[in-house]
């Protein structure tokens, strides 16, 4: 009777898959933003109609309707006191945090990308001068930087706070009938 063979088959180690993070990228004056993919429910055109809300922040700039909901909109360049750029097609960005959605004013929206946890470095601390409580990290990514916004955060701000109640108080003054 033939004995089995047996034989080691030796294979090359091959380097585990990492775990990528997709982040869409936007533009605030000359640089670049990235928020993560799973925060956002959409991209659009910034709306042609957006009603300002009394005594509320400089960079709430107001509220807008889309798809039978009031959406209030966040300036990001006068929030991050970033000098706005002209251009012609400004975009929101749509995010679903906590069941409520919030849009974000921004200059341009680039592109998606993929980022490892090696590509994606903590966020530096400058100081008091700039406002960066809410940057998660920085991306790199083709030798190129990438802030990485943590929406959670901007959520949970006093900012975001003030915006509700001057929302809500809005909405409530619009339901009183002269």
């Amino acid at each position: 009777m033939a004995q089995p063979i047996h034989m080691k088959i030796s294979r090359p180690l091959m380097k585990p898959i990492a775990k990528m993070t997709h982040f869409l990228t936007f533009s605030l004056g000359s640089d670049t933003y990235g928020i993560d993919i799973l925060k956002i429910k959409e991209i659009k055109n910034f709306p042609d109609v957006v009603t300002p809300i009394a005594h509320s922040p400089a960079h709430i700039s107001g509220i807008t309707h889309l798809d039978d909901v009031i959406v209030p909109i966040i300036d990001l360049c006068i929030y991050y006191h970033i000098e706005k750029e002209n251009t012609s097609n400004p975009m929101m960005i749509l995010l679903c945090l906590e069941n409520k959605l919030i849009g974000l004013s921004v200059n341009s929206v680039f592109d998606i990308i993929g980022l490892t946890a090696d590509q994606i470095k903590s966020a530096p601390d400058f100081c008091t001068i700039v406002n960066n409580i809410y940057i998660n990290g920085v991306g790199i990514s083709n030798n190129n930087i990438i802030l990485l916004l943590d929406v959670d955060k901007l959520l949970f701000s006093k900012d975001l706070q003030l915006m509700d109640a001057s929302f809500n108080s809005f909405l409530t003054s619009e339901k009183v009938s002269p």
